[in-house]
């Protein structure tokens, strides 16, 4: 993206004035501040943290960072499931959040999520779209039928490319890029499932691994790019992929992640 301000969290071994120093602002969850300044506030959620408050009482992103900055107000600005690792902006101001979320309206608030899925998709890339709707009481989505009646149904969009593939235990992995064009309950997980190609550790939409075991759902929150609210400048931001197996299977991550702007 050459014509943005970019953001490379694995380059950041010198200090940045802007980037706090990659602080951590919970030692429990290792929160690390991705980036910073007066409005915005970028960071890197870990999976099974939640985003927000809900009725479990679970810890939540929100608070943790609101308890360590006790004088400063935070603004939402989108969230993750519980159990997706990656970035999250949250707004310094009210007017802040306003601009980023009319940016979202407009598209130009852009999500780059990596999957890893179990098989491969059959086609190296693809659009996909489908009509979900939320079970009700239940935390879980599927894909319905455009003759089916249910309430609260929404079209679901995102588009996606496969940039590697490797065996593991036996099974074959497909290393997927995820561009979000809309922003439904489970979107992802429900679409990938739906394609027959659902997402290593994900149990709840029949993602498993070979021993049968629930490990980490390989789904990470990658990059962001929007307009600084301020500055007027597009800024984008990058996460590199976790030193854990299986993503480390994959021998040419470089090439992988050269392919995120191809999306």
């Amino acid at each position: 993206m050459p014509d943005a301000l970019s953001f490379h969290a694995s380059f950041w071994e010198q200090p940045r004035p802007e980037a706090s120093h990659g602080r951590t602002d919970s030692a429990e969850w290792s929160i690390q501040t991705v980036y910073e300044d007066e409005v915005l506030l970028v960071v890197n959620k870990p999976a099974g943290l939640a985003t927000q408050p809900d009725p479990s009482g679970a810890d939540n992103l929100q608070e943790q960072l609101q308890k360590a900055r006790p004088r400063e107000q935070l603004y939402l600005v989108h969230r993750l499931d519980r159990p997706v690792s990656g970035l999250i902006v949250l707004a310094k101001t009210a007017r802040t959040q306003t601009d980023l979320t009319r940016q979202m309206s407009r598209g130009d608030f852009r999500k780059t999520y990596r999957a890893l899925v179990s098989p491969a998709p059959a086609f190296a890339s693809g659009l996909l779209e489908n009509d979900l709707a939320k079970l009700p009481g239940e935390n879980i989505s599927r894909v319905v039928a455009e003759t089916e009646h249910v309430p609260g149904k929404k079209t679901a969009r995102l588009r996606y490319q496969v940039v590697a593939k490797t065996s593991w235990h036996g099974q074959e992995l497909g290393w997927v890029l995820i561009e979000l064009l809309t922003g439904r309950h489970h979107q992802i997980r429900v679409q990938l499932s739906h394609l027959g190609c659902p997402i290593l550790n994900d149990i709840k939409y029949g993602g498993r691994d070979q021993k049968q075991e629930q490990g980490q759902l390989a789904l990470q929150a990658a990059s962001l790019t929007f307009y600084h609210p301020l500055a007027k400048k597009r800024l984008y931001f990058q996460l590199p992929p976790p030193d854990q197996e299986p993503w480390s299977c994959f021998g040419t991550v470089t090439e992988v992640l050269g392919a995120a702007d191809k999306l």
